[in-house]
């Protein structure tokens, strides 16, 4: 049972000093005690230190470290992987360090674990949407605290995690839906990529135009290697239309992976942002793709003209290595949309790089493909992460049934 009994001292020059002071014995038989300049802050300490003794949660200041302390060292430990797993990607740290320097030190990173409650965590989450913070960062952030914690935990360093069950909704109408293409969008942008693959490229300046032909007409050298870096843009964009994979996952797609009797492409690994070959994101991620039959042949005559290198990619750059997304994006995604005029009020590209996957999941969608199917065929880790990113395309295409066998039914009613 915790006491709290005012002491008073004598200082060095003479003068006297008082505190009310709190003492108690921990979970582990330690003797405390914690001075207040309050009575009444003192009794609260009391109350609050007495339950979290007897819950087994109490951490004293002195064992504690603050924010900043925990997420370093959970920064650390995603470095080299937590728990076993494998270390996390460059990608995703980048993303972690964003989330810690400009979202969690500045707000609370002095606060001590022992003293981050679950109101301060909502406090917290009020205080980021308030400030201007997205909705979906701020489900970032709070995803991070709840590591950060986590880790803490783990290391004895917090005994409970104040974060977990503070949620946020990103649905509903909040919710951003995602950017996808038409399907005449689609079909300009792979007739301008065609176009570029016989040599039409337009007004395309950035990095891959015409080279001189040869005096008797033929492409020259120059000419004839432009050609085969479009012929292999034009492929890899028709792999991302028609099978829905990342763009690191086709980075990384390795010969091995492509059944070119059967037709099906195997993702079993990726390509991280510095071109490091490793496993696909998550588990589910692991998936055989069906490809259409024109779609195998093609790939079966690039297999030949493909850039070889070591790790034996489909998609390389020109030396067999990997080809760096910034690259993709710049010098052809970018370029192909402005040439396609699929562009936005500004004149600029209005799709980022994995706009084709969102057209994927909705074709699939149109064509009554069910969530499982759909998050079979994308890699999603769980249905649940198909559904909060195409929910509402499957509302529309089962509204639209609906409103079809009902048409039907009046009809069929009226005019027999």
């Amino acid at each position: 049972m915790a006491t709290v009994k005012k002491i008073e001292w004598t200082n060095r020059d003479g003068s006297k000093s008082s505190a009310w002071q709190v003492r108690y014995i921990d979970q582990s038989g330690k003797r405390r005690a914690k001075n207040f300049d309050r009575k009444k802050d003192a009794e609260d300490y009391r109350v609050e230190t007495e339950g979290a003794v007897k819950a087994g949660t109490h951490v004293h200041d002195r064992d504690s470290v603050t924010i900043e302390e925990a997420a370093t060292v959970w920064l650390g430990a995603v470095e080299i992987g937590r728990n076993g797993r494998p270390p996390a990607e460059e990608g995703t740290l980048k993303q972690y360090r964003n989330h810690v320097s400009r979202h969690i030190v500045p707000r609370i990173g002095a606060l001590r674990l022992n003293r981050l409650t679950t109101p301060r965590v909502v406090e917290y989450r009020d205080e980021l949407l308030r400030d201007g913070v997205s909705r979906a960062m701020t489900k970032k952030v709070l995803t991070s605290l709840v590591g950060i914690l986590s880790e803490a935990r783990t290391r004895g360093l917090v005994a409970i995690n104040a974060a977990e069950g503070v949620t946020i909704s990103t649905s509903g109408r909040h919710e951003t839906s995602v950017e996808i293409p038409t399907k005449d969008e689609v079909r300009d942008l792979v007739r301008r990529a065609a176009a570029w693959s016989v040599g039409d490229h337009g007004a395309n300046r950035n990095g891959v135009g015409l080279g001189k032909a040869s005096p008797k007409g033929r492409p020259s050298e120059l000419e004839a290697i432009r050609l085969n870096r479009h012929r292999w843009f034009l492929l890899l964009l028709k792999c991302s239309i028609l099978t829905g994979a990342r763009i690191s996952e086709l980075r990384g797609l390795p010969w091995g992976s492509v059944d070119l009797e059967e037709g099906a492409i195997e993702i079993v690994q990726r390509a991280d942002e510095k071109g490091t070959i490793g496993p696909t994101k998550t588990k589910g991620s692991r998936r055989r793709i069906v490809i259409p039959d024109d779609l195998r042949i093609e790939l079966k005559s690039w297999r030949i003209a493909c850039p070889k290198g070591p790790l034996d990619l489909v998609f390389p750059n020109g030396s067999g290595k990997v080809e760096s997304l910034s690259n993709i994006a710049n010098r052809f995604w970018y370029p192909l949309q402005v040439e396609a005029k699929v562009v936005g009020e500004d004149g600029k590209a209005r799709y980022g790089i994995h706009a084709l996957r969102h057209f994927r999941a909705s074709v699939l969608i149109e064509s009554r493909a069910d969530i499982k199917e759909v998050q079979r065929e994308l890699g999603h880790s769980s249905a649940q992460i198909t559904l909060d990113t195409y929910g509402h395309l499957f509302d529309d295409a089962e509204a639209n049934a609906r409103r079809k066998k009902r048409t039907e039914g009046i009809a069929s009613a009226l005019f027999g």
